[in-house]
């Protein structure tokens, strides 16, 4: 069995953490369903299908929002293109600039996840993903895809829903249903949260 990457996980806990701030800082009531991604900006954390399916969850739950949480690392294009620029245009298009929040780099990590209710990176080339075990931690469920490492760290329908790659309607319909149940929701987090203690505390 492969020797897995791991935290400082208790300085990852829910109990000592207050998303309160965070909430306030980007204008969100208690009650707004919130999804955050914490991710380099770059294609393959696919941040672009988040964006995509978010109208199909704000169909259901018009007060969702989307926390993009990073930046894109210096120098890097695809094509030639600024995936940032890209993204931004995307949500402009979509009409979607109230429901997604670019925070740009930030240092309290642990206070967005707090704030949060489900974690999302639909990420295609992860090989590990240290962010889904720090959202484990802290008690949010995780919603991502069967590829890469993910499925090693992420145990389907327990700590998280994952789907297939790419496929923009389940990805939808599994943020749908983590928003729909907060008890469940409450239920993937816990147990995650002990997972990340038990396998990847480091």
């Amino acid at each position: 069995f492969p020797v897995l990457n791991g935290i400082e996980v208790s300085d990852w806990d829910p109990a000592e953490v207050d998303g309160t701030a965070v909430r306030s800082e980007f204008g969100l009531e208690p009650q707004d369903p919130l999804i955050v991604q914490v991710a380099q900006l770059v294609g393959w954390k696919r941040q672009h299908l988040m964006i995509e399916v978010l109208p199909r969850v704000l169909e259901r739950h018009p007060d969702a929002r989307l926390m993009l949480v990073g930046t894109q690392p210096a120098g890097l294009r695809t094509a030639g293109e600024n995936y940032t620029e890209t993204l931004r245009r995307q949500v402009a298009a979509a009409g979607l600039k109230r429901q997604v929040i670019f925070t740009g780099q930030r240092r309290d990590i642990r206070e967005i996840l707090a704030a949060a209710d489900i974690f999302a990176l639909p990420s295609v080339g992860e090989p590990f993903g240290l962010a889904f075990v720090e959202a484990m931690a802290m008690g949010k469920p995780v919603v991502s895809v069967r590829a890469g490492g993910t499925p090693e760290v992420v145990e389907n329908g327990k700590a998280g829903l994952l789907g297939a790659p790419d496929d923009a309607e389940q990805l939808a319909a599994n943020l749908v249903a983590l928003i729909d149940e907060p008890e469940r929701r409450r239920r993937m987090g816990e147990y995650g949260r002990q997972r990340a203690l038990d396998y990847f505390s480091g």
